[in-house]
């Protein structure tokens, strides 16, 4: 999980502005896409379905999915 922010980071040292911060969403869209689609997948341990029986808690749950309930707390 640790990956996409560290490739965040390296991005936003080298690209300023709005490019730079968009750049997180693209890399978890990306680790999302891969985590659920290698041998080691554990699909029930993404952080958005942990969440799926409560959606009071948490409002865009509803529009954005499992990839986007994550980069809610960017």
């Amino acid at each position: 999980m640790c990956l996409p922010w560290l490739l965040y980071y390296f991005t936003t040292k080298y690209v300023k502005g709005f490019t730079g911060s968009l750049s997180i969403v693209a890399y978890w869209l990306a680790f999302e896409y891969l985590h659920h689609n290698w041998d080691l997948s554990w699909p029930w341990l993404t952080l958005g379905n942990a969440f799926a029986t409560h959606p009071g808690w948490i409002q865009w749950y509803e529009y954005t999915g499992t990839a986007g309930v994550a980069c809610g707390y960017c």
